[in-house]
């Protein structure tokens, strides 16, 4: 019993130290005057990963020691999970060019990132953090819960624009361009192991020769077709508005702009119904449909919700149709259905 009090207290010490980090490292890329913000951040992120990592394989009852007291690297921890179908393998692969580019932070110096490149490795790492903490440690979830704005008055393109632009520079040998193209392919290939060395790198770079294309013989090319790409896109929207934008995937033709959908709200006919409304409609009190509309992740869902400023300090909930027939169908499946049980 006293062993199974002190493993259960050491993992859930590694998830405390875990978030911590994660919302440090979160800090830290949001810094206005710090020129070291990007290397404090990736050390940040892949402590976070590592610690989360670690605590999950602890919890398992996973040996991650290895010798002299050490234990397994971060690289080596994240393979694991995978190897768990705690990620996948897509969600690795991100993570490790994080830690890949960190690896460089520690030991050497990082060469020059573009900001797609660094946004991109942030954003999804700390997604794929919380989807994890949400699944494995629900109780858990809200510590990682909050709004972080980046203000940019650069224009921004993908990771994959920024990447294929970073490889047509990278043929040759001890570049910025082609160390960096290095860090991001060793950690997508990392399946555990070693690295591929610079070195090889660089010889399999020169063994294609100029009439073949690079990009083409990367595996880091492969992430990118199997990759998601994000870009923050202000949106300004009337008074008694909102903005919505739909992204969805474009051709993966060079080139290809991403296709945008802009679409103004009408918020009275979108969202006709108040809290006290639904609670009418489905024969409930305001409180049981305000908790049952976060406890099904009905709010902050544009499909169902939309809070309207009323004050400085107030705002008033909306609620679409689609969460009226979400409600009702739920309660219907589930007549018992207690929004306030902890169970």
């Amino acid at each position: 019993m006293a062993i199974r009090k002190k493993l259960k207290r050491k993992y859930l010490i590694h998830l405390d130290k875990s978030i911590n980090a994660l919302l440090a490292s979160i800090d830290r890329i949001n810094s206005i005057y710090d020129s070291y913000k990007i290397e404090q951040a990736l050390i940040l992120l892949t402590n976070a990963w590592e610690l989360l990592a670690k605590g999950i394989l602890i919890r398992d009852k996973e040996n991650i020691s290895i010798s002299d007291g050490r234990s397994i690297a971060a690289e080596d921890a994240i393979t694991k999970l995978v190897a768990k179908n705690y990620l996948t393998e897509n969600q690795s692969q991100h993570i490790q060019q994080i830690i890949s580019l960190r690896n460089s932070a520690i030991h050497s110096v990082l060469p020059d990132t573009p900001q797609e490149i660094v946004f991109h490795l942030m954003f999804y790492g700390v997604k794929f953090f919380k989807d994890v903490i949400s699944k494995e440690f629900p109780t858990y979830a809200n510590k990682c819960s909050g709004n972080f704005l980046s203000i940019s008055f650069d224009t921004f393109t993908t990771y994959a624009d920024k990447l294929q632009k970073l490889i047509s520079k990278a043929r040759k040998r001890g570049t910025p361009e082609q160390e960096l193209i290095w860090l991001l392919e060793r950690g997508v290939r990392f399946k555990g192991g070693q690295y591929i060395s610079q070195n090889k790198f660089e010889d399999e770079v020169k063994k294609l020769g100029r009439k073949k294309r690079l990009y083409h013989h990367l595996k880091i090319s492969d992430f990118i077709k199997g990759a998601d790409m994000v870009v923050v896109v202000p949106v300004q929207a009337p008074k008694g508005y909102t903005a919505d934008i739909n992204l969805r995937k474009g051709s993966n033709k060079a080139g290809a702009a991403l296709p945008v959908m802009i679409k103004k709200t009408d918020l009275e006919e979108d969202y006709p119904y108040l809290t006290s409304e639904i609670g009418r409609e489905i024969k409930k009190g305001t409180n049981f449909v305000a908790k049952a509309a976060t406890g099904l992740m009905l709010k902050n869902n544009t499909t169902y919700h939309q809070a309207v400023r009323s004050s400085k300090s107030g705002k008033i909930n909306r609620y679409s149709q689609k969460a009226l027939d979400y409600l009702k169908d739920h309660l219907q499946k589930n007549p018992n259905y207690n929004p306030f049980s902890k169970t």
